[in-house]
């Protein structure tokens, strides 16, 4: 029997046999208790960068007890904790509801802690001859995305580790963008 509705209810079983012998019957009273409802809603800061404080604010009902772990490999027991989340990414924070008689509510959600990039870029030779291959490599830290423009080009080339081949003498200007998302 499965009780969808908390309350209070008497159940009872029936022992029967096929030989005319008497029945019988017992009964139990039991009491089906609520489940209580988890919930979570976030506050994390509009800047970018890590390390980066993150606070939650539980809105859990019906609970005594709460269960957080934060996908950073930490977890809590706090109504409404805040963590420290030293690396940009995307992690799940899971909170458990637990109520007086041990009733469980699981809910999850997902932060993205945002990199602050920082591009920097090495060059395989500051010198080169015409004609000549020049290798371009982003050190960015905090990044996931590099584009790459030679000046007047407005079209950019993606990735982490660019060649171009440089026809003329002269000096030639680049740039390049270190991106984390495209939030």
């Amino acid at each position: 029997q499965v009780f969808n509705i908390p309350g209070d209810y008497r159940v009872s079983l029936t022992a029967t046999n096929t030989n005319g012998c008497p029945a019988d019957t017992a009964f139990l009273d039991i009491t089906v208790h609520p489940n209580p409802i988890a919930g979570f809603t976030i506050d994390k800061p509009e800047d970018c960068g890590a390390p980066a404080e993150v606070n939650f604010l539980n809105t859990s009902s019906g609970n005594l007890g709460n269960e957080w772990t934060f996908g950073n490999g930490q977890s809590g027991t706090d109504r409404s904790p805040s963590q420290v989340y030293d690396d940009a990414g995307t992690y799940t924070i899971q909170l458990v509801a637990v109520s007086d008689f041990g009733c469980r509510d699981t809910v999850r959600q997902e932060v993205d802690v945002f990199g602050r990039p920082e591009a920097t870029a090495v060059a395989s030779d500051a010198f080169i001859c015409a004609r000549d291959t020049l290798t371009l490599v982003a050190e960015a830290t905090q990044a996931n995305r590099y584009e790459w423009y030679l000046a007047p080009d407005l079209q950019p080339r993606l990735g982490r580790i660019q060649q171009y081949v440089l026809p003329d003498a002269g000096t030639y200007s680049f740039n390049l963008i270190a991106i984390y998302n495209d939030q």
